[in-house]
């Protein structure tokens, strides 16, 4: 089927937004997931300025005593929104991801047709959907993605970098935008940092050095706040009694090399040889600039600092997803620009894709039944004497691809006391 030649775009656009609205039922869809019920309590109808004190102090006790990061912070708060504003604040991070990832390699040029491929092309190829649908998590990790990302979209060419640093009031907002970002995680400061630090020294003939090193040294200061919070130790010797971790012996280091190249293909394959692919196509076609090399930097960084912590998780390498999926957005839309003739076809397949998120809305809609249908089980008893002996209840054992869902009832299990706290129940889980 060849569409006559505005129409693609106006295709293109339309695709677009039906994954916009996507994600948003899909968010809606999905239940509460394990740690959700720890970082919450259930609030009703109770207006926002009631539920505050509580978040004040869940956040308090959060940071001093197991995780100084912004994200769990953010995931408290969020978490005890009213859920129409938590949806609103998530579809607009998700917006935001996917017009990074369109102008991290090339800029704003055609911003609009390139973050339209973006959404397009996200749901088929992001390796972990939980950083969209899993509250916690994406609260806790999709949102602070976005100042990491807006610092090396400010940094990747010496015109943004110039824009941000030349400004009073554009700069000192770079710096709380960089401050964020080092207290959003324990890894990916490293990577930024590096490219920041590169990016300044390759513009120092078109900006002021001495300020593209403030941005640098805020991202250093929030870093070394985070590392060094007294939870962050705590955690720390927390995993390594947990894991029988005494030191970084070169056994152990490859133990843990292991470890992160193994969860990394095994959850990231698909994006990783589509990007390599378009790496490949856009070098023989001469198009792959020293900005996209330069964005490889943290991208490697990134997934090589996971090696020094105490365990893999796969949203560990999140960093690397956004910059690998701006290298496959970059592609395509210069195959759309070179090849009109495609655009057709191409279309048709995007349009296809949208086949993923139907799929990963079946699988959320079957999981939102069996944690809905336990959680009510419990409500019904609050106040009866079960729910002072202990009312048995089973683990929902159902398993999902990685890709799709992230199955936390484990959590649930481990963890009756943040659950008896949830729903005011002693709960007596027991699994299947």
């Amino acid at each position: 089927m060849k569409l006559p030649r505005a129409r693609p775009d106006l295709l293109l656009l339309l695709l677009a937004t039906l994954n916009v609205l996507a994600f948003m039922g899909i968010f809606l869809l999905a239940p509460l997931n394990g740690e959700d019920y720890g970082l919450t309590r259930p609030f009703g109808d109770a207006p926002i300025a009631d539920r505050l004190p509580w978040i004040a102090e869940r956040i308090h006790t959060q940071f001093t005593t197991w995780n100084a990061r912004l994200g769990e912070q953010l995931a408290i708060f969020w978490l005890s929104m009213p859920l129409p504003l938590f949806l609103l604040a998530a579809a607009a991070t998700f917006l935001a991801l996917n017009a990074l990832v369109a102008t991290l390699v090339s800029g704003r040029q055609d911003a609009w047709r390139k973050g339209a491929l973006a959404l397009c092309l996200i749901f088929p190829f992001w390796p972990g959907m939980e950083v969209f649908f899993w509250r916690t998590v994406v609260a806790g990790y999709l949102m602070p993605l976005i100042p990491t990302l807006l610092c090396l979209y400010c940094y990747a060419g010496p015109e943004t970098l110039q824009r941000a640093t030349g400004v009073r009031w554009r700069l000192a907002l770079l710096m709380v935008i960089a401050l964020l970002a080092g207290v959003s995680f324990e890894n990916t400061p490293l990577a930024v940092l590096a490219f920041m630090l590169a990016a300044a020294w390759r513009h120092r003939h078109a900006v002021s050095l001495r300020l593209a090193a403030l941005p640098i040294a805020s991202m250093a200061a929030g870093w070394a706040l985070l590392l060094s919070a007294p939870s962050t130790a705590l955690r720390r010797q927390y995993y390594h009694q947990l894991f029988g971790i005494h030191g970084y012996t070169p056994a152990y280091i490859g133990k843990r090399l292991f470890s992160v190249e193994h969860t990394f293909f095994s959850s990231s394959s698909l994006l990783f040889f589509s990007a390599l692919i378009a790496y490949w196509w856009l070098r023989r076609c001469g198009l792959a600039s020293a900005r996209l090399h330069w964005l490889l930097l943290p991208a490697l960084i990134a997934v090589g600092t996971v090696v020094m912590a105490p365990y893999t998780e796969p949203r560990a390498f999140l960093l690397a997803w956004a910059i690998m999926l701006a290298v496959l957005v970059e592609a395509i839309y210069r195959l759309w620009q070179v090849k009109p003739q495609w655009r057709s076809g191409m279309a048709v397949l995007l349009a296809v894709a949208l086949t993923v998120p139907a799929y990963a809305a079946t699988l959320y809609s079957d999981f939102a039944g069996r944690i809905r249908a336990r959680d009510a089980a419990i409500w019904h008893q609050i106040g009866q004497a079960a729910c002072n002996i202990g009312l048995p209840s089973q683990q929902i054992v159902a398993r999902y691809p990685y890709k799709f869902l992230n199955n936390r009832d484990d959590w649930f299990q481990a963890n009756p006391g943040y659950v008896q706290q949830f729903f005011g129940c002693r709960v007596l889980m027991q699994p299947k």
